[in-house]
């Protein structure tokens, strides 16, 4: 069966970029193409606005002169003019009866009564002048005020690692779950994807992907809503009954003890060994040398050398230097813009909410005995030197007309329970960790990118995420559920256009996009484009239906 493709509605940047917010971007991309897909969705109302004086940030629309974040606004849910009605709420643009995990209706809108400082524990509940909402009550707030500008359409993006953050994000995480070395679920795993600037989370989508550059093992139920791809000799075993709803890329051999089963074409450079039926939707690609067992039903089987690149940006020139990005910082930073105090969390107490405009910012370390709530409020970056340690509830989270990058140096250890982000909009949140382990607490909420390729990330206990993950080992015996939002695809949009030659690569260096002969161009196979993505019309694009 040939391989099926469908375009992501890429969103454009704004039409005036003022410039990354670090002197090392250089806009190395090849930028997103397309135009800026601002139609209409369900509601009242008219449809989005054409772009008008220049396309908007991803998640949000033209409309009457401005840039609106359409994702969220009752009376522009999803384009301008669209307005929810009879109790319905702006759920990730589109009106709905309910939000996702973590958000709650008020006056139209989705929610989070744990952070939203208008609606603080409920929806009547607004905090005064100087304070802010944490975990459901009004407490003193740090930070605030215009930082080093007003953030119009957010504020320019940030920068790091001589590239745009929104960049660096859609390029790392392409994969739901993405492991340097291995992977191994004692529970069931369940992965799909949705893409969060098209609308909110609906079950089974496809495009939820798995990746590693070592060895996959399962012990339990298994259902991959996207690709499975190991480059490792060790190939793939697997105890119990699985589903592969995508393609199927195995460099070693695959063994199964019961029905497992795979949605499209499979590359496998070892032998297949079938404990129950192995029905193959495309085509077999095996070595002649390899043996086949057991009840594999393909479409067909073409016999060839079969190579595996590998999957995971993991070499030491690929892995992205965090406690280098942190360092940089340490002097280069916006605090004072702020009157920001870069120990104000050392000490293990401090303030329970820190708001923070555009820019970047800097701290030591967080040691806290306290609840904690940051709330970025525009393109923001937060850089932490030491370690991120909470013995009460922790949240990081951004509002929908910005992005925020946080690099931490050290180790996140939390002892309580930890919010990262929105389901809304998980590919605005990125979490990045220097030094191993990370640990996953139960009943954590994510709704983010969370990057710890340096070690290996551990659920404590049942996991749901959505956005996405990039571990150096990936380790569960618990249910583990990652949503994958296909909008951190979409997260360079805002970022500058490339200046001349970047003189890339590969496809890393131009978003994700083909390099050729050291140019960012037109692919003409997917071999040109980073894995998962698929060359169609000369773009790589997502192996979508």
């Amino acid at each position: 069966m040939a391989r099926t493709v469908g375009v992501l509605a890429l969103l454009l940047s704004c039409a005036v970029v003022l410039g990354c917010g670090d002197d090392n971007v250089n806009g190395n991309t090849g930028g997103n193409g397309g135009s800026s897909g601002n139609g209409g969705s369900s509601g009242s109302g008219g449809s989005g606005g054409s772009g008008g004086a220049g396309q908007c940030p991803i998640y949000q629309t033209f409309c009457n002169g401005h840039c609106i974040p359409t994702i969220a606004d009752p009376n522009n849910c999803g384009g301008c003019g669209v307005t929810c009605t009879g109790g319905q709420a702006c759920s990730a643009g589109h009106c709905s009866a309910s939000c996702l995990p973590g958000s709650s209706i008020c006056s139209g809108a989705c929610v989070d009564l744990q952070t939203d400082s208008q609606h603080c524990g409920s929806c009547a509940n607004a905090c005064g002048t100087g304070t802010g909402c944490s975990f459901g009550s009004c407490v003193p707030s740090t930070g605030g005020g215009p930082g080093p500008m007003q953030c119009p359409n957010g504020g320019p993006p940030t920068g790091d690692n001589g590239m745009c953050n929104g960049n660096m994000a859609q390029t790392t995480f392409r994969w739901n779950l993405c492991s340097c070395t291995n992977t191994s679920f004692g529970a069931e795993l369940l992965t799909d994807a949705y893409d969060s600037t098209m609308g909110p989370y609906m079950p089974g989508g496809l495009g939820g992907g798995v990746a590693l550059d070592g060895t996959f093992s399962a012990s339990s139920s298994v259902d991959i809503g996207g690709a499975l791809w190991t480059s490792s000799t060790a190939g793939v075993h697997v105890d119990t009954a699985g589903n592969v709803r995508q393609e199927l890329h195995v460099g070693g051999s695959v063994s199964t003890m019961d029905n497992f089963a795979i949605g499209a074409s499979a590359w496998i450079a070892g032998n297949l060994m079938a404990g129950g039926n192995f029905p193959i939707a495309g085509t077999l690609h095996i070595p002649a040398a390899s043996t086949i067992s057991g009840a594999v039903m393909a479409q067909q089987t073409v016999r060839e050398p079969v190579t595996v690149p590998v999957p995971c940006d993991c070499t030491p020139s690929q892995l992205i230097p965090v406690g280098m990005i942190v360092a940089s910082h340490r002097t280069n930073n916006d605090n004072a813009t702020i009157n920001l105090d870069p120990n104000v969390l050392a000490g293990g107490g401090g303030p329970q909410r820190i708001d923070l405009p555009c820019g970047r910012y800097y701290l030591s370390s967080i040691n806290t005995s306290n609840s904690v709530v940051i709330v970025a409020h525009g393109n923001t970056a937060l850089y932490i030197d030491g370690n991120v340690s909470s013995g009460a509830e922790f949240a990081v989270t951004v509002d929908p007309t910005g992005q925020l990058d946080v690099f931490i140096a050290g180790r996140f250890v939390s002892q309580s329970v930890f919010n990262l982000g929105s389901p809304n909009w998980p590919a605005l949140v990125r979490i990045y960790v220097g030094t191993s382990p990370l640990n996953i607490t139960g009943g954590s909420l994510v709704g983010a990118f969370i990057y710890s390729a340096t070690g290996v990330v551990t659920p404590e206990s049942d996991l749901e995420v959505f956005g996405g993950i990039f571990a150096g080992d990936f380790n569960s015996t618990s249910r583990t559920v990652i949503h994958y939002d296909r909008g951190v695809l979409s997260a360079g949009g805002n970022c500058p256009p490339p200046s001349g030659n970047p003189g890339c690569m590969s496809c890393r260096d131009c978003g994700n996009q083909a390099c050729i002969n050291g140019t960012c161009g037109a692919c003409t196979s997917s071999a040109d484009c980073c894995a998962p993505l698929v060359c169609s019309n000369g773009r790589c694009v997502p192996l979508v239906p």
